[in-house]
């Protein structure tokens, strides 16, 4: 497999984006019992956990981020009905287990839903992880 300088192979960007689109069909279409099913299958298999994934960084200024972010708009609304809150955290955590290490919230996501569900989801990993939260809107 090929792996970019930083170990981040091609099949772990893939993988990573097959959970970024799993996200956005979670909060179009909200969970069903057989499409949980088949989210739970993916979040389950070897390459959805491989957590020997290293992914690149950057630096933003004095921080060190992963060179692809976890944006958590869809958590609390944008693109259709939001995801039941446990499965917004399962995500969340299933793209920190993937590597993701940089955040993207705002407070107008819900207002506030997407930065409750955000830091809640990952307390447990808070030294590890960047999040970045868009103030300041009149909503």
């Amino acid at each position: 497999m090929n792996k970019g300088k930083e170990g981040f192979s091609r099949r772990d960007f893939v993988v990573n984006s097959i959970m970024a689109a799993a996200g956005l069909s979670v909060a179009k279409f909200g969970l069903t019992a057989s499409n949980k099913q088949t989210i739970d299958n993916a979040i389950n298999t070897n390459n959805m956990n491989n957590t020997n994934s290293t992914m690149a960084k950057r630096k933003l200024g004095s921080l060190e981020v992963t060179e692809l972010g976890f944006g958590c708009m869809n958590i609390a609304w944008a693109y259709g009905n939001a995801p039941a809150k446990e499965d917004a955290i399962k995500l969340i955590r299933g793209a920190y287990e993937q590597g993701h290490r940089f955040f993207d919230t705002a407070e107008i996501y819900g207002p506030h839903i997407s930065e409750t569900t955000t830091g809640e989801a990952l307390k447990p990993f808070r030294k590890d992880v960047v999040i970045a939260s868009k103030i300041g809107f009149d909503h």
